[in-house]
């Protein structure tokens, strides 16, 4: 059975953050955005019109008080607001066991920092940290970034607290979302 994406799931940890109550016509701007396909496609699929996808990816953002998508992604899995069905993402069975330096591009990511600011970090290039996301996407059923981060949070593959320090230093079970 598919939560529908408005209600609050009853399988959330108690102590994270609150989201922003969002309408339903908010929840599926987020859907839209964190769902991979063509434009048209993912439109069609949440029941928005053309004209209230432009500028979605920044809307959602602003909605949820994230700085980027993967960041908006694995906040929306650590509520557990939709399952990975309901984003048409694959549903792992358990964490995803990373090397360490993808693993660390993939928290870096989900705490907000972009490309360059995860090779500094990491004291490497910048087209290796990228390498190391295009890799962990692949590794997570990607296709795009926000999608691997909320397939990270939701199977377990990294701590919530990597979204912000406000989250809890606990990792979700997979396949409770079902």
């Amino acid at each position: 059975m598919t939560r529908t994406a408005h209600t609050p799931a009853a399988d959330v940890p108690p102590s994270l953050p609150a989201l922003p109550a969002l309408d339903k016509d908010s929840w599926q701007l987020v859907r839209f955005v964190l769902t991979p396909g063509r434009l048209k496609d993912r439109a069609r699929l949440v029941g928005l019109a053309s004209a209230q996808v432009a500028g979605a990816a920044n809307r959602v953002c602003d909605l949820l008080g994230a700085l980027h998508l993967p960041q908006a992604g694995a906040m929306v899995a650590a509520h557990r607001r939709f399952t990975s069905a309901d984003l048409a993402l694959p549903n792992l069975r358990g964490p995803l066991h990373l090397a360490p330096r993808r693993r660390r591009a993939l928290e870096l990511l989900i705490s907000g920092l972009e490309e360059e600011q995860i090779a500094e970090r990491l004291e490497v290039p910048r087209d290796t940290a990228r390498g190391y996301l295009t890799d962990v996407v692949a590794e997570l059923g990607g296709p795009r970034r926000p999608q691997a981060a909320f397939t990270a949070i939701a199977s377990g593959t990294v701590a919530l607290s990597v979204i912000s320090p406000l989250y809890p230093d606990v990792r979700l079970t997979p396949g409770a979302t079902q």
